[in-house]
């Protein structure tokens, strides 16, 4: 009867030996399939942000020389933000501003810039989201966005001391003027929010 029962545990033994490897194989391969497609995942986000990357870098290079110097540009911007701002970001919304008829050079952007991390700071929002959001206020003109920085403009304030400034009346008024006036009557609102 011993020897029976030592055989059964044995062979029970064995069973379970085997069944164990088996079950650390299949693990194994599990984990080195995991591997396989974590590591084929990251590549091809990093071959979708290179790709991002070099359209971004195409379009501020070319930026850069309307405005003096992409590497002035994206130095001047990145004193304003204090670092706060990774370069991409940064080319990223310079590229933005343009597009949308906000900044007219290097130096009106970094105030852009500048005016945008510190009123972020102030209501708790980060350099880039709140540089994104000056971006997009001013180029869609758009009050709603700006009063997330504390930043109040009135659009017919703005194109009222626009157009007195240059002799014209309101309705004479172009779409760039009106958008220069919402981007002077912003800076303004901005300085008076900064000084408070």
């Amino acid at each position: 009867m011993r020897d029976f029962a030592s055989k059964q545990f044995k062979t029970l033994g064995t069973v379970i030996g085997n069944s164990l490897r088996g079950i650390r194989r299949r693990v194994f391969n599990l984990r080195t399939a995991m591997i396989g497609l974590a590591a084929a995942f990251a590549a091809k986000q990093f071959i979708e942000f290179a790709g991002r990357l070099e359209g971004v870098d195409t379009a501020f290079q070319a930026l850069g020389k309307t405005l003096g110097g992409a590497e002035e540009l994206l130095q001047k911007l990145r004193r304003a933000t204090r670092g706060a701002v990774d370069d991409f970001e940064l080319m990223r919304l310079a590229n933005n501003a343009v597009v949308l008829g906000v900044a007219k050079n290097a130096d009106q952007m970094a105030e852009l810039a500048d005016v945008a991390r510190r009123l972020g700071k102030a209501v708790g929002r980060d350099a880039a989201q709140s540089f994104g959001d000056l971006v997009l206020g001013v180029g869609r003109m758009s009050r709603l966005i700006l009063d997330n920085l504390g930043i109040v403009v009135r659009a017919e304030t703005a194109y009222s001391r626009f157009a007195k400034s240059i002799g014209k009346a309101v309705s004479e008024l172009t779409e760039q003027e009106k958008r220069q006036a919402f981007l002077a009557e912003t800076l303004r609102a901005a300085r008076v929010a900064l000084s408070k």
